[in-house]
């Protein structure tokens, strides 16, 4: 009877102690899932976080971007309305506050240089087309104002060299009315 009781002390103190080790084991596996339940979410809010941050910065900068063009267009279109009323030196201030904000724009750069020439200052004007020609040389509307510039300085040779450009660039982009209108306007200056 000692020997039975021996073994069912051993089977039950084994059977105790291996359901211990299961639960111990349980709860082990249990907290190990929790910590990587919450690395998971450390990692997943961390990513959020980020992916927020994004869409606030780009919208911040669309914001920045379409600010800044409202306020060129606004002043782009007082100059227009102040160049049109002949109030030259309100329009020369409109143009170089859009030139302010995006200093590219070189039909900004022709009507500043127009509303330049509209008030006697040609050299000015002169350095504003030479700015656009400079920055896109195939833009033929900067010569002709060129030309009518140094024409008005009775500066008839750079002119005539000018609208020789221009005629020539209105070949090239196969304009040739354009560029016999030129020829014509040469002959004139020339005979001068």
């Amino acid at each position: 009877m000692i020997e039975e009781d021996q073994y069912s002390f051993f089977f039950v103190r084994y059977f105790f102690d291996a359901a211990s080790l299961q639960k111990h084991l349980w709860s082990q596996s249990k907290i190990q899932n929790l910590k990587s339940n919450d690395s998971m979410l450390e990692s997943l809010q961390l990513s959020s976080l980020i992916a927020v941050v994004a869409v606030i910065f780009s919208i911040a900068i669309l914001g920045y971007f379409s600010w800044k063009t409202l306020i060129t267009s606004n002043y782009f279109q007082k100059g227009i309305n102040l160049y049109q009323q002949k109030n030259y030196p309100g329009a020369e201030a409109a143009f170089r506050q859009v030139i302010s904000l995006n200093s590219t724009n070189d039909v900004v750069h022709l009507l500043l240089g127009d509303s330049l020439i509209q008030q006697g200052k040609v050299d000015a004007a002169i350095s504003e087309y030479q700015e656009v020609i400079e920055r896109a040389p195939k833009k033929v509307d900067a010569y002709l104002r060129l030309a009518q510039a140094f024409i008005q300085q009775h500066k008839l040779q750079e002119a005539i060299a000018i609208l020789q450009k221009a005629s020539d660039l209105f070949q090239a982009q196969r304009q040739p009315e354009k560029a016999q209108q030129i020829q014509r306007v040469l002959q004139q200056v020339s005979s001068v």
